[in-house]
């Protein structure tokens, strides 16, 4: 399921409530309701987008 609040606040020597809040607040403008929201927000994102690798054609007086 992925890292707990506790787990995060220890390794940012800070309190849970500390982590747990900045996360309501993550999510709150991401407007999602949690963290499984938020990370399908993304790969929508992801899947919406089309690779640049894919799509991208160099010629070859492009240096880039």
């Amino acid at each position: 399921m992925g890292t707990t609040a506790e787990e995060i606040a220890r390794l940012r020597h800070t309190r849970t409530g500390t982590i747990k809040s900045q996360c309501h607040a993550v999510y709150r403008k991401a407007d999602v309701t949690g963290r499984f929201q938020l990370i399908s927000l993304f790969v929508e994102q992801l899947m919406a987008e089309p690779l640049m690798g894919k799509t991208m054609v160099r010629s070859p007086g492009n240096r880039s």
